[in-house]
């Protein structure tokens, strides 16, 4: 069963008991503020659902501080969710405790039957401990990180594709020229298509770098070119 089930059945199992409590407790006032904290409870656990579930298909742990610092600048929306979702299971779990609190309350006083505070106490607990396994703080999850992440690589290769495709024939020469070592000189392409000038080669050169066909790379004053 997934966490996700467990909490479901968790709370589920609090509100039945907490009815049950309720129709033993002798002392109306308790009644009524047992109610009351449980109708606090419901109202937070809807509304963490609700973001918790809302357009929520994947999750992305930050590991590294800077991916961390870079999501934050890239994708602020994301923090935003994640930090209200951590918001809401914080006020869950302070419900929590108050509803605890009242049952040591109602079992020092002797105002219901004490097996149903120690089951609802156990089921209390439980749904406490869910919501703190339920998403580790340094997880954001979110709709399509993934998602977003492959589209922006996809698109950089359909842009970089578009570019090449616009190059003439020389281009792909050159670039074929370069592909078919490690790595090559300025001077081996000069040599090579010496019968374009060297003015040409290098504004055609400069332009398959900007493409990203091939990438340049200078030691000092020797230029050298590979395949990206």
């Amino acid at each position: 069963m997934k966490s996700g089930d467990n909490l479901i059945k968790t709370f589920a199992g609090c509100f039945r008991l907490i009815a049950k409590l309720n129709a033993g407790i002798k002392d109306g006032f308790f009644v009524d503020l047992i109610s009351e904290e449980s109708e606090k409870l419901l109202a937070g656990y809807i509304k963490f659902l609700k973001i918790e579930g809302d357009e929520l298909d994947n999750s992305y742990v930050a590991q590294n501080h800077i991916l961390q610092q870079k999501i934050v600048a890239k994708y602020p929306y994301i923090v935003q969710r994640s930090v209200y979702v951590a918001q809401c299971r914080v006020e869950l779990t302070s419900q929590i405790k108050k509803l605890l609190n009242l049952l040591n309350i109602l079992n020092y006083l002797n105002l219901s039957n004490p097996t149903t505070p120690l089951l609802l106490e156990r089921e209390l607990l439980k749904l406490q401990l869910l919501l703190a396994r339920s998403k580790p703080l340094l997880t954001i999850k979110v709709r399509g990180v993934d998602n977003i992440k492959n589209q922006e690589k996809s698109d950089k290769n359909l842009k970089k594709s578009s570019e090449l495709q616009k190059l003439g024939t020389v281009h792909k020469e050159i670039a074929e020229f370069i592909g078919s070592k490690e790595r090559v000189q300025n001077v081996e392409v000069f040599a090579q298509f010496a019968d374009t000038t060297r003015r040409t080669l290098k504004r055609k050169l400069s332009e398959l770098v900007k493409a990203g066909g091939i990438k340049r790379l200078a030691l000092g004053k020797k230029v050298f070119y590979s395949v990206v």
